[in-house]
C-alpha cells in the first residue's frame, strides 16, 4: 500500500482547481486530469509503508493549529506531474518538518534535513518520458501557458484537519486545534 498524508481543499479551491482543469483538458493530451474526488494536497508522500506507521506520523501532528495555506505556483515534477505547490509558509513548512522527523524515527534514521514540496496534482502523464518524449512536455507547456493566462493564483484556505490516504480512501483522519488568529 503507498501511503501519503493530505488534506483537502476548501469548496472555492476546488471550483478554481475544477475550472483550471475544464480550462487545460483540450490541450492535456497525453496527461491524465486529476479525477475530481481526488482533488486534495498532499503534505507528505510516504511510500509502501505499514498503516500504523503512517497512523503514527498523521498522530504527530495532533497538536499542530489549524492553519492557512496559500496556492499560486504552477510547476512539474520531471515532465510527468502538473502540479500547484502550495506556498511554503512558517506553517507549511512547520507541519512538513513535524511529519519528515516522524517519519524518519519510525523507521529508525537519524532526522535528515529535508523538506517536501506540498502539492496539489493537476495532472499525470503514465508513460515513460524519454529524453526526446517533447510530446509530453509539449502538453506541459501548454497547460503551464493556460495555467497563467491572467491567472493570479487560486488563492488560499484553511486546513483544519489532516488525514492518511491510501490512493483517494481516506483511512484516518485527525482535526487539527483551533486557530489562533494572526497565527499563520
Amino acid at each position: 500500500m503507498k501511503l501519503y498524508l493530505a488534506f483537502k481543499v476548501s469548496p472555492e479551491i476546488e471550483t478554481k482547481v475544477l475550472n483550471l482543469l475544464a480550462r487545460i483538458a483540450d490541450v492535456a493530451s497525453p496527461l491524465t486530469l486529476t479525477p475530481v474526488d481526488r482533488i486534495h494536497v498532499t503534505s507528505l508522500f510516504l511510500g509502501e509503508v505499514p498503516e500504523e506507521i503512517g497512523v503514527k506520523v498523521l498522530h504527530a501532528c495532533r497538536q499542530v493549529r489549524s492553519f492557512d495555506v496559500h496556492f499560486n505556483s504552477i510547476s512539474h515534477f520531471n515532465k510527468k506531474v502538473l502540479i500547484v505547490k502550495a506556498d511554503r509558509g512558517n506553517m507549511v513548512m512547520a507541519v512538513n518538518k513535524i511529519q519528515c522527523n516522524k517519519f524518519d524515527e519510525l523507521q529508525g534514521k537519524d532526522p535528515v534535513r529535508r523538506e517536501y514540496n506540498p502539492h496539489l496534482t493537476l495532472a499525470k502523464y503514465e508513460g515513460q518520458v524519454f529524453a526526446t518524449s517533447a510530446q509530453v512536455w509539449d502538453a506541459v507547456q501548454r497547460c503551464f501557458h493556460v495555467l497563467h493566462e491572467g491567472s493570479p493564483g487560486l488563492g488560499s484556505c484553511r486546513v483544519t484537519s489532516l488525514g492518511l490516504y491510501c490512493k483517494s480512501e481516506c483511512l484516518e483522519e485527525i482535526r487539527l486545534a483551533p486557530h489562533l488568529e494572526g497565527v499563520q
